[in-house]
């Protein structure tokens, strides 16, 4: 897997590439990679993403996949599966519409392989969405073990974007982040639509 900074994206259609080995992987920076999963993943957003580790998937230097991974969202999480220095979650992975079938697992089988390698990370922790027609299929391809689901969860609309519950709570050094403070006004304003949301499908992939 290469390294790269490159931000070229492009919108034409992949998806009669005979073999998704054309693809190339690279470890990146997170700059690189917010752009198309603004436009593609169902979030629309990386407010309040972390991040550690990012990766592109490229054809001839145009990005067409995205995947920012990180410590676990969720306080206390990582400590179910190992510890925070093993542990990490996909945070946002994506792919453009127009690829072949099996781009996304692909994708997917080069990040674990790169972790393998470069890391010491010994579990791999995400989470398959149902409100949007996610069930999990480029997990279980990978191997992922499925540990059932989380709770039902809160999100809020405010001025045409969605937040999870937490970004009222996210805080650097001690201190609410701006955006937080911003949707704590509007909540005490009744400027957010709230909605619960179903649970989502919780997979592991333990690397050996």
């Amino acid at each position: 897997m290469a390294t790269s900074s490159s931000i070229n994206t492009c919108a034409q259609d992949y998806s009669n590439i005979n073999s998704v080995k054309l693809f190339e992987c690279k470890s990146t920076e997170r700059n690189a990679v917010e752009e198309l999963i603004c436009n593609n993943h169902y979030s629309r957003s990386t407010v309040g993403v972390t991040s550690k580790y990012c990766f592109g998937l490229y054809y001839e230097n145009t990005l067409i996949g995205a995947a920012i991974l990180a410590n676990p969202a969720t306080p206390g999480v990582a400590s179910k599966y190992g510890n925070s220095k093993t542990t990490i979650e996909i945070r946002r992975f994506c792919c453009i519409d127009n690829t072949p079938r099996n781009t996304e697992s692909y994708f997917l089988s080069k990040i674990l392989k790169w972790l393998r390698n470069n890391t010491k990370i010994k579990t791999v922790l995400s989470y398959a969405d149902p409100y949007y027609g996610h069930n999990g299929t480029i997990y279980k391809a990978a191997n992922f073990k499925y540990l059932g689901t989380t709770k039902k969860s809160t999100v809020y609309y405010y001025n045409g974007k969605m937040y999870h519950d937490k970004s009222l709570r996210t805080r650097y050094k001690g201190k609410l982040k701006p955006y937080s403070k911003a949707l704590i006004k509007a909540r005490s304003n009744r400027m957010l639509i709230k909605e619960t949301r179903p649970a989502k499908y919780i997979f592991v992939f333990e690397i050996t």
